[in-house]
């Protein structure tokens, strides 16, 4: 096991009110070898406390060994599931529950979540697997709208721009009245630093949780770079595909201001944004997930069939699935021809 807070190249940091700044945080326990792989295992945390960014990594490193295992089987190779369309109880394959890397239903780390409250950890599975969703209509099909913060006076933007660095902020609200904002960090020309997405039904909540995400992100990739000087780690992508990708999404159209949006900050509930998914959305399975250590954790994973179920990388899209054709309707010859989503 081991766990790495750093700030500053530093490895000591106090906890007080006079530091300010974001701590970062990466988590590694290892994960189990199922079928020949292995999971994954390394996670990364931001919080404004030393305690709270070292439990959002440990709590991300045990949903990914829970993924590995998946539910718990009924009978052999299925599991129970709780349809939240149907409201029934149904049997589903257990691979569905795992992680997958062969066709038909990839699936990743994408909705799942952890929490010592059931309800909770439902919410945060839901929303996590809906925002993949967003970022996917959002890059391939430009829906969404840019987003105009300048109102909140993000002291974590002005140190990014002081940087050099551009921070553009998108909205997508296809599964309305949840909010995916997705944050991208670029330097104008040929280089894409990083991107976040969160959503909430609250849209400042939305901004801030999708820019430290992105700036976490940064952060990651920096320290990969850094601690990799023998090539063992490198950008999947170069500034050609950055290129490629700051001209396609200068042409979403339409920008909103985030005073303007309603807020919804004291609604939010896994009832209301069921209630509100889009009718083509016709099963939404929450899977219980295992996990082998002793902590009082609930563990689930949110499950569609007409869904992503992961990054939405061009490899793994599957053109049949139900979001695509009720929405954006891309075909082979559209796909090949767009860029590659670099947030990942």
């Amino acid at each position: 096991m081991i766990h790495v807070l750093s700030h500053h190249n530093s490895f000591n940091i106090p906890e007080t009110i006079f530091n300010t700044e974001f701590k970062l945080s990466f988590n590694y326990i290892g994960n189990f070898l199922v079928n020949n792989y292995i999971g994954p295992s390394g996670c990364n945390a931001i919080d404004k406390t030393c305690r709270n960014s070292f439990k959002k990594g440990y709590s991300e490193a045990i949903e990914r060994r829970a993924l590995m295992i998946g539910g718990y089987t009924n009978q052999k190779e299925y599991v129970d599931a709780y349809n939240l369309i149907t409201k029934n109880i149904e049997s589903i394959p257990v691979e569905y529950s795992r992680f997958k890397n062969t066709s038909p239903f990839y699936s990743d780390t994408t909705g799942t979540a952890a929490h010592p409250k059931s309800e909770y950890a439902v919410y945060k599975a839901v929303v996590e697997l809906l925002e993949k969703n967003s970022l996917f209509l959002f890059w391939y099909g430009l829906v969404g709208k840019r987003l105009d913060v300048s109102c909140m006076n993000s002291e974590l933007v002005r140190s990014l721009q002081h940087q050099g660095k551009i921070v553009d902020f998108y909205l997508n609200d296809t599964f309305y009245p949840l909010n995916t904002v997705i944050t991208i960090i670029h330097n104008g020309k040929d280089f894409i630093y990083s991107g976040g997405v969160a959503g909430s039904f609250n849209i400042y909540k939305a901004v801030l949780s999708s820019l430290e995400e992105a700036y976490l992100l940064m952060w990651q990739n920096y320290f990969h770079e850094k601690i990799s000087s023998n090539n063992y780690f490198s950008r999947p992508f170069d500034s050609k595909d950055y290129y490629t990708a700051l001209r396609h999404i200068e042409n979403v159209q339409g920008e909103e201001k985030v005073s303007t949006r309603k807020d919804f900050s004291n609604k939010p509930s896994i009832n209301r944004l069921i209630e509100e998914l889009p009718c083509w959305i016709k099963s939404l399975h929450i899977i219980m997930l295992r996990h082998t250590l002793n902590i009082p954790l609930k563990i689930c994973l949110a499950f569609s069939k007409d869904l992503n179920n992961h990054i939405p990388l061009k490899k793994r899209i599957d053109l049949d699935t139900t979001i695509n054709k009720c929405t954006i309707n891309l075909d082979i010859n559209k796909l090949e021809k767009l860029p590659e989503c670099v947030i990942v």
